[in-house]
């Protein structure tokens, strides 16, 4: 049999202007709607500026730089109404406003990263969900800078060479809890 339709595309009603653009480009954004959890996703040009089509609804919104620097980073816009008209968004990308130190040889020689988990609660259960995009190196001195937004979280440090024994004798664990509200948080 022979199945004909028609196929109706949508013009993109969502621009998203991010800054600082050379931070920003070939990087991507994601956009959830928080009631019927449909993603909607774009990537960013090199000027910056990311179109998508979305419904008119409330949306979970990732941004994430194609080239981050501890000033542009990971970025979250927790509720952004999407009116479903033609709506532009200018956005910041996030600075550092978690930072620490870690306190292992192996790791602080600029050889390790730091992962970070964010606690969810789902009905009655809590679960740790990684944030893999939101991951930051690890200086020569031990030092990290990321940034996240509102929530509670653990760090876990690792090392990136675990195949030709750079980090024998290292045993990641996860930092204590942590909770990040408006302004910076220091973990060690």
């Amino acid at each position: 049999g022979v199945v004909t339709g028609t196929l109706t595309l949508n013009l993109a009603n969502l621009k998203f202007v991010i800054s600082p653009s050379a931070n920003a480009k070939d990087g991507s954004i994601s956009i959830t709607n928080q009631s019927t959890k449909i993603s909607y996703d774009c990537s960013i040009d090199k000027s910056g500026n990311c179109n998508i089509y979305a419904p008119a609804g409330t949306y979970r919104v990732e941004i994430y730089p194609g080239y981050p620097s501890s000033t542009a980073l990971f970025t979250v816009i927790s509720n952004l109404v999407v009116t479903g008209s033609t709506q532009v968004e200018n956005v910041t990308l996030s600075g550092a406003n978690v930072t620490g130190t870690v306190s292992s040889t192996t790791i602080s020689a600029g050889r390790g990263i730091v992962e970070v988990q964010q606690r969810k609660t789902e009905g009655v259960n809590q679960y740790w969900d990684n944030l893999w995009n939101a991951r930051g190196t690890i200086d020569a001195s031990g030092n990290f800078a990321i940034a996240l937004p509102e929530g509670t979280y653990r760090l876990l440090a690792r090392c990136q060479n675990s195949f030709n024994n750079d980090c024998k004798g290292f045993l990641s664990s996860p930092s204590e809890v942590f909770t990040v509200s408006t302004g910076n948080t220091v973990v060690n």
